[in-house]
């Protein structure tokens, strides 16, 4: 089953190619009537919009690399991607790399028309029909998560442990989205199916111990939940870490956290 955070990545990724996709087709008429007419009075509000668009597009497009990356090796060039996407003249080097990117995603959840899609997309003589037929892929899978195989089953995150199953029936607490860390203090959020404690957090990789966790006891629902930890961890900015929650029934939460500057 695909984690909710995940899917959030995927809503992600589907507003943009939908914001980006309208902000380019209304450019392309603007820039169309001008050429041909020569009327440039009137074409103002029009051509606002379509940067409006462009800028809440390319927005949404970072968001969504950032966490389908914890979920899919690949997407860590998406980075790359999005700077070529933007960059006049290497921008088509730019397509064809989100075309590999969105097979990749398409044979991770094991979705053929997402992978068409992005074979389409890859290829510009394609590219609209590939756009289109990748929005219908990416609505259905976010709408529709149970209708594919997601990474809890076939992907595992970036630091090599296995995504925490989402499934109420299988597991009492999941991350929501993902958490923040700063000087010693961490903060996220899990939605818990039950209430259960929390025994202890470790911050994978450093020294450093839990002082205080609040709340430390998790009711049904989602939950914020502030860590502080001793000494203070020296994190390298705009890295992404592993906390290891412990619960009361010995069972493990792996929660994704990001030392970003803002």
């Amino acid at each position: 089953m695909i984690s909710p955070q995940e899917l959030e990545g995927l809503k992600f990724m589907y507003e943009s190619m939908k914001r980006l996709t309208a902000a380019v087709l209304i450019y392309a008429v603007v820039l169309f009537i001008v050429l041909t007419s020569g009327l440039a009075p009137g074409i103002g509000i029009p051509a606002i919009i379509s940067f409006v668009l462009f800028i809440s597009g390319a927005s949404e497009f970072n968001k969504a690399f950032r966490i389908l990356e914890l979920y899919h090796g690949i997407f860590r060039l998406g980075k790359v991607v999005a700077i070529l996407l933007f960059i006049p003249l290497v921008n088509i080097l730019g397509v064809i790399l989100f075309g590999v990117l969105l097979t990749s995603l398409g044979r991770n959840y094991r979705n053929g028309l997402m992978s068409l899609g992005g074979i389409l997309t890859a290829v510009p003589f394609t590219l609209p029909l590939g756009v289109i037929i990748s929005l219908i892929a990416l609505k259905r899978t976010w709408e529709n998560p149970n209708l594919h195989l997601g990474s809890a089953q076939a992907v595992n995150y970036n630091w090599g442990g296995s995504a925490p199953d989402t499934s109420p029936q299988n597991g009492r607490v999941v991350q929501v989205g993902v958490g923040r860390i700063k000087g010693g203090q961490a903060n996220f959020r899990l939605y818990a199916y039950q209430e259960v404690y929390i025994k202890d957090v470790i911050l994978e990789g450093y020294p450093s111990h839990t002082t205080s966790v609040m709340p430390s006891h998790l009711v049904p629902g989602s939950n914020e939940v502030s860590v502080y930890l001793s000494p203070e961890p020296m994190l390298p900015v705009n890295t992404m870490h592993k906390l290891v929650v412990i619960l009361s029934d010995n069972s493990v939460v792996n929660v994704k956290v990001e030392n970003r500057v803002q």
